[in-house]
């Protein structure tokens, strides 16, 4: 049974370094899911280590999106989650900053415990970078490692 495990990163240098070395661990790019608020740097990271491209949820590829972008610059509605990998399917256009719909929410609802999630959607917030990944037990020390040595900033 697969273990999931979560780091947060601050540097787009830890966080394209970690993917690399995530893969060279045996990792498959496509298992990796990368959550932020920064479309072009996960679209960047996509073409520079083979990781899925971001998602923002359907609403965003239509008017309904793009006014909801213009109402999170006016902190007027949250600003939705752009997620690359598996994660994409439930997080994708999750509102970071709290409400029905958040970030936080879709994170619990994947196992991640409440207040966990809570914390991860803060970091978000703050424009810091979440790195999602279930695997197999027997990576759990190598992916810590990988983690630790890239400045993972978890709690």
């Amino acid at each position: 049974m697969n273990i999931l495990m979560a780091g947060v990163f601050d540097s787009e240098a830890d966080l394209y370094n970690t993917v690399r070395q995530l893969k060279e661990a045996g990792i498959q790019a496509e298992d990796i899911s990368v959550v932020s608020r920064r479309v072009k740097m996960l679209e960047k990271l996509s073409q520079l280590t083979g990781t899925q491209p971001p998602q923002t949820g359907d609403s965003s590829k239509m008017v309904i999106g793009i006014l909801r972008e213009v109402a999170a610059g006016f902190q007027v509605l949250p600003e939705p989650a752009a997620v690359s990998g598996p994660a994409a399917e439930r997080a994708a256009g999750a509102g970071i900053g709290g409400g029905e719909d958040s970030l936080a929410k879709a994170l619990a609802g994947m196992g991640i415990p409440e207040d966990e999630a809570s914390w991860y959607e803060k970091q978000i917030e703050q424009d810091q970078v979440l790195v999602l990944l279930a695997c197999e037990p027997a990576y759990r020390r190598r992916v810590s490692e990988i983690f630790n040595r890239n400045s993972v900033v978890n709690r």
